[in-house]
């Protein structure tokens, strides 16, 4: 089964995000008014980007991200355009001086030591960004 997450264009101009695991009903369904919601009072809606994901913890982690994301980066997406989604990342990045954690788990073996798992957490599941803090962790077992 596929997720789906989107984004509408409001009549008023408005970007409405999404996620579904059924592209075609839920857009029948914003446009048939069958939810009392924002998009409601917004007719026509159009999809302007849509992607596809094979969970709906990967839909839903999406759709969170993008909710957090800027009118201009939502757009630079939804026309493909990555080097001003880049642009507007870096912009973003400037107002958000949170330091980025990663913590990579190293397993010991004899004569060396592997990589055997990465885990990450920034702000608004937003890519790394610097400053960026790295933590080593020896011989943790992974769960």
């Amino acid at each position: 089964m596929a997720f789906f997450v989107y984004i509408l264009r409001c009549s008023d101009g408005s970007l409405y995000v999404g996620h579904t695991d059924d592209l075609d009903a839920r857009l029948h369904a914003h446009r048939s008014r069958r939810y009392d919601g924002y998009t409601a009072k917004r007719q026509p809606v159009e999809l302007i980007y849509s992607e596809t994901f094979v969970t709906r913890d990967d839909a839903f982690a999406a759709e969170h991200q993008l909710k957090g994301w800027s009118r201009a980066k939502k757009l630079a997406l939804a026309d493909g355009d990555w080097a001003e989604v880049r642009r507007q990342a870096l912009r973003a990045g400037r107002h958000n001086r949170r330091p980025t954690v990663l913590v990579l788990f190293m397993a010991r073996e004899p004569h060396h030591e592997r990589v055997v798992g990465l885990t990450g957490r920034w702000g608004h599941m937003r890519a790394p960004s610097l400053p960026l803090t790295l933590r080593l962790s020896k011989g943790v077992p992974l769960a």
